[in-house]
């Protein structure tokens, strides 16, 4: 996950809050040391415990997803059936995104690309459980 994404997703958090002075009074930063970290290139990124706070108040967990989203699973493949139903689970909630949001918001934009990426991450475990099974593996 790069810089950009890192400080799209803070914002997204920060907006789910309902901005920056809101955000601020349920976390220990200032409104600048948040504006800081919602902006590309400034260095600045939100601590855990002030992700876990902004997440609790706005309750989305809109850091904690994309990092999980973002790590690489190394459990044993599970079985082609499971994993192709998280990936329609997935592409449903990417559907739900579309339909129910905003699509002239940016961060509705980037939730999006966000479902979509997550989407193609689970199918990624399908092809991976199918080639287990393939293999004797699964």
């Amino acid at each position: 996950m790069n810089e950009q994404a890192i400080a799209d997703l803070t914002r997204d958090l920060i907006d789910a809050c309902g901005g920056l002075e809101e955000a601020s009074r349920h976390c220990r930063l200032k409104v600048t040391q948040l504006s800081r970290c919602q902006t590309a290139g400034s260095g600045n990124f939100l601590a855990l415990d002030v992700v876990i706070a902004l997440e609790a108040y706005a309750k989305q967990p809109i850091i904690s997803r994309a990092m999980m989203a973002h790590t690489p699973d190394s459990r044993r493949v599970a079985d082609l059936g499971n994993e192709t139903g998280e990936a329609v689970e997935a592409v449903v909630e990417c559907a739900k995104v579309v339909r129910m949001g905003d699509r002239s918001k940016p961060s509705v934009r980037r939730e999006i690309r966000r479902k979509i990426q997550t989407a193609r991450t689970e199918l990624a475990d399908v092809e991976r459980a199918l080639d287990a099974e393939e293999k004797g593996a699964a």
